[in-house]
């Protein structure tokens, strides 16, 4: 599909897998050398054993409370921030030059696809539409954009150099991913690319699309 003398290494951190399928597909438009999961065991639904992709199995010993309380008082941060400490780690022992991560719940499309090569970027930010997790039971919310998300990419030389302050962040976590992006920013990258076509992330059950 794609001409490149770079490689790929997507990944995510589940969580709840039900989606998981449709996501395998959508990756899978990368054209990735490899797909990493990072699988909490105390939190994570089964996750079916699969030779398209690799599994790294950690635990931290805060109970799965069930879909729906997943976020319940930001438990998750840390689960999440741990899993994506190990992808990371596991990345950094690989030859890929680019680490993307994208939520299991999250489906990008071949719109999204095209626009992350070619491969000269060093942080890509992948614009996801969300309702942030203290307003989900309100009534009448409509999902907004979201530019620090869980959904980004790093280079290899760029990650290398944050890779311990991204470790620093479990101290305390919450909120992962707005941390995540401070670091990020805080390493000024130099060539930055936002992509906002072609993603849908599954809110409430509903497959909501990024919408202008």
């Amino acid at each position: 599909m794609y001409e490149m003398s770079d490689s790929i290494f997507v990944c995510t951190t589940v969580g709840a897998t039900r989606y998981l399928d449709e996501w395998l597909e959508g990756v899978k438009l990368l054209n990735p050398s490899i797909i990493a999961i990072a699988r909490d065991l105390d939190r994570s639904e089964p996750l079916n054993p699969s030779d398209q992709y690799h599994v790294i199995n950690y635990r931290t010993g805060k109970k799965w409370k069930g879909y729906e309380l997943r976020h319940l008082n930001y438990e998750s941060d840390y689960s999440i921030g741990l899993g994506i400490v190990q992808l990371m780690e596991f990345f950094l022992k690989r030859n890929e030059t680019h680490f993307i991560h994208i939520d299991s719940d999250v489906i990008i499309t071949e719109a999204c696809a095209k626009k992350v090569y070619p491969l000269t970027w060093d942080n890509l930010t992948i614009v996801t539409p969300v309702i942030p997790r203290d307003r989900m039971n309100e009534p009448n919310i409509k999902p907004m954009w979201f530019w620090d998300s869980t959904n980004f990419g790093l280079r290899r030389d760029l990650l290398e150099k944050m890779f311990n302050d991204i470790k620093q962040i479990l101290d305390d976590p919450h909120p992962i991913d707005i941390k995540i992006h401070n670091v990020i920013r805080s390493f000024k990258p130099i060539n930055c690319r936002e992509i906002r076509e072609g993603i849908y992330h599954y809110i409430k059950g509903e497959k909501i699309p990024l919408q202008r």
